[in-house]
């Protein structure tokens, strides 16, 4: 420690005049010697240079700088002339951790006045740096202003460098019909991909006025030129971007829309080959229905999904027991849960409203077919009245025994 205060003083009195470098060296040399067992933190002879850097930072205002710090900064390669040339460029550091990122990116005077010349302007050594480590060019900045982009603001050039948007990119662009695209939207084409060739594709088919929106849109979609083809080939040649991307979200592809005709559905719009993928009804599911025998509509086979009839289910009800019963029939038992079982006991109990559809309220209670029978038989058919007094746990045979002391006494 007390090596290098003595170094400082030394360093002091050359960069203020009061000893010449030589008679700094030699001071330093005599220091040196006097403690040949440690090692000191500076070579002697780089005294001149060491004193006129420190002279050249005091100039700029830069005087609260310790040994260490000068010696570092030495070490990164900076040079009095070059503390000048930025100070005369105007864009000298004013703090320490500025002059080290400036030596460490090797922002150096030559390359400020190149871009300078280039034709960027009040720039300050946050944007140097960032321009540096992003390698920005002068040569490139030129070759954008040549294309239109005059006077980019530096934030905009680090991006284009950090997305990799390049001067041969606009020209491509240019050629495939993209004029004047924004800086932002320079940045999407790349963040998205999208390519000239991919906009020339488009234009092949005839979408020569894409604008940028749609574009991004196409590729967060992932929907080429020849998925819209594909689509064409199969439902006609009116087929828009907007139906394309909306088969895309709900995964509906050409090929699943050729299955659709090759089970006799080549009437499908495009609204109900939407509703099939939302619903699921898929050819899959198609073929499975059909195995049962029945036959479907797409409307039947929406609502069938909304209400989740499989081909078992509605395989279980198909049995001889309940002949004549309709899909509406099927679907409404699955609303209810309700077993075949059910409506069985019910047919075979000779009640003229066994259905599903008109049995539900009796499956929720659990209401007995033979008991319903009763009920009926003995003037009671109000089918809530009927449930109220199975809840209550009223017998049959009391309520005939009733309405028989009623009307004896009438």
């Amino acid at each position: 420690m007390e090596d290098e205060m003595d170094v400082m003083a030394i360093l002091d009195m050359v960069s203020s005049g009061k000893i010449s470098p030589d008679e700094g060296v030699e001071l330093l040399e005599a220091l040196k010697a006097s403690h040949p067992q440690k090692s000191t933190p500076y070579e002697a002879r780089d005294t001149r240079r060491i004193a006129d850097l420190r002279a050249s930072l005091e100039d700029i205002g830069l005087d609260d700088i310790d040994f260490e710090e000068l010696n570092q900064l030495r070490n990164f390669g900076l040079t009095p002339e070059e503390v000048r040339e930025f100070n005369e460029l105007g864009v000298a550091p004013t703090d320490l951790e500025d002059w080290e990122s400036v030596t460490i990116h090797k922002v150096t005077p030559s390359y400020i006045r190149e871009m300078v010349d280039a034709g960027l302007k009040d720039l300050n050594i946050d944007e140097l740096v960032n321009a540096r480590i992003h390698k920005v060019t002068p040569a490139v900045v030129r070759e954008f202003t040549e294309l239109g982009y005059v006077d980019l603001p530096m934030d905009n050039l680090v991006e284009f460098a950090i997305h990799r948007v390049r001067p041969e990119m606009i020209k491509e662009f240019k050629e495939a019909g993209l004029e004047d695209l924004t800086t932002d939207e320079l940045v999407e084409c790349r963040i998205h991909n999208i390519t000239p060739e991919f906009i020339r594709e488009f234009r092949d088919l005839g979408l020569t006025d894409l604008r940028m929106d749609q574009l991004v849109e196409l590729r967060i979609h992932n929907i080429s030129a020849k998925l819209l083809k594909a689509f064409r080939d199969v439902l006609g040649e009116d087929v828009s971007l907007d139906d394309v991307i909306e088969f895309r979200i709900h995964r509906v592809s050409p090929e699943v829309v050729r299955e659709y005709y090759d089970l006799g559905f080549e009437d499908l719009d495009r609204d109900s080959l939407v509703e099939c993928a939302i619903h699921r009804v898929s050819p899959e599911y198609i073929r499975k229905m059909r195995s049962t025998g029945l036959d479907f509509s797409i409307e039947d086979l929406v609502e069938c999904r909304i209400h989740r009839v499989n081909a078992e289910f509605v395989q279980s009800f198909l049995i001889d027991e309940l002949e004549g019963l309709t899909l509406r029939d099927i679907i409404a038992a699955r609303i209810h849960k309700m077993p075949p079982e059910f409506p069985v006991a019910y047919r075979q109990a000779g009640l003229p409203n066994w259905r599903p559809s008109s049995i539900g309220g009796y499956y929720h209670f659990q209401v007995p077919a033979e008991y319903v029978k009763g009920m009926q038989a003995a003037g009671i058919v109000d089918e809530k009245e009927i449930i109220k007094a199975f809840k209550a746990g009223v017998k049959v045979e009391e309520v005939q025994t009733v309405l028989k002391n009623g009307s004896d006494e009438a």
